[in-house]
């Protein structure tokens, strides 16, 4: 008797489709296929399943290099959606840590919260040398070297690259992005940069729909180079527009996300519709943390906050808030039993006289 497996089946070929009636979520392959099914992995990050005899919806791309950079895109999307199913289904996870706990860690290390000395020192640059960490600076160099009037003659001249360089001096200068992912900038085909730069400019400036513009800057570098992530995708707005936008850390925002009313599996690849569910988490932190009364400035300062109150490093700081309180509350009932016994000698005292 033959076992079928139920195990999805990689597919390895190269092609790639796009359906014909929903071209909006862009170009696809073939990731899986398990008996009558097969699962397709989208540009717009979504991996959607199809029964046979859906399969003529689907018509083949021709094209060269930029296909298979496309595939192979494509492919590394889908393995990673696959691997972090795999571990959300397989590994124990620690208990979330609450808002509250969040809150007393910010605290301990904060008193005067977001408005003192200490967090605009350390955090915005305030009266200090810039350091990469600091906020303030870095706002202001994204909102010189990429305002519209800067990048908009670039486009004109065809200066392309020149506007990925603007981009790429704006995050170099940050904390916000690793060596290795800027090289998702750096190193952009030459006959990619004129789709890149336009697609940045307009996501910073454009009139579009946010989605619109984001899912375009996400398909542009997936075209350019093959892969997209978080955190390379979502900086450039949050320097540009702080107010409206934040920077995604998926290693600290993850853990975020599983207190959130509006939990959900992580999404591992970006898209325009998984970032407005995490946007909409960070606004509700702000919320939070505004009745509980706090005052950050903007999503940057959240970002700041759920790093530092969120990596594994912070439960140290909890600990030690926890041993604090013990020992002064230890403190405070010697100090009454002390006071007690005090009275009582006295109180004998008078009752012997």
């Amino acid at each position: 008797m033959q076992v079928v497996s139920s195990e999805p089946q990689t597919i390895f070929s190269q092609a790639v489709f796009q359906h014909n009636a929903r071209p909006d979520w862009g170009r696809a392959i073939v990731a899986w296929e398990r008996g009558n099914r097969r699962g397709y992995q989208f540009e717009d990050g979504e991996m959607r399943v199809f029964k046979k005899g859906y399969y003529h919806f689907f018509k083949a791309v021709a094209g060269g290099p930029e296909l298979t950079t496309l595939a192979s895109g494509l492919r590394r999307r889908a393995i990673a959606e696959a691997n972090a199913t795999l571990g959300r289904t397989t590994n124990k996870k620690a208990p979330a840590r609450s808002f509250a706990e969040q809150l007393a860690i910010f605290q301990a290390l904060f008193a005067e919260g977001f408005e003192g000395k200490e967090w605009q020192k350390k955090q915005r640059g305030a009266g200090r040398k810039r350091l990469k960490r600091h906020r303030d600076a870095a706002i202001a160099d994204a909102q010189k070297l990429l305002a519209k009037d800067a990048l908009e003659p670039m486009l004109a001249e065809e200066r392309y690259s020149d506007v990925i360089d603007a981009a790429v001096k704006v995050l170099a200068a940050t904390d916000l992005t690793t060596k290795k992912q800027l090289e998702g900038l750096q190193k952009i085909p030459s006959t990619r940069t004129e789709n890149v730069a336009c697609a940045l400019v307009n996501l910073l400036h454009g009139e579009d729909d946010y989605e619109l513009r984001f899912e375009r800057w996400l398909r542009a570098l997936l075209a350019a180079n093959g892969d997209v992530n978080w955190t390379l995708t979502t900086a450039l707005p949050a320097l540009m527009s702080p107010e409206q936008h934040i920077c995604i850390r998926p290693s600290v925002f993850r853990r975020q996300a599983e207190t959130s009313s509006r939990s959900d599996r992580w999404p591992s690849t970006p898209s325009a519709l998984r970032y407005a569910r995490l946007l909409t988490i960070a606004r509700e932190l702000v919320e939070a943390l505004q009745s509980a009364g706090q005052a950050p400035r903007d999503l940057l300062d959240i970002y700041d906050f759920i790093y530092i109150t969120r990596r594994p490093s912070a439960g140290k700081v909890l600990q030690k808030a926890a041993e604090e309180r013990e020992a002064e509350e230890a403190k405070k009932q010697a100090e009454q039993a002390e006071s007690a016994d005090s009275d009582s000698d006295a109180e004998e005292e008078r009752a012997a006289a």
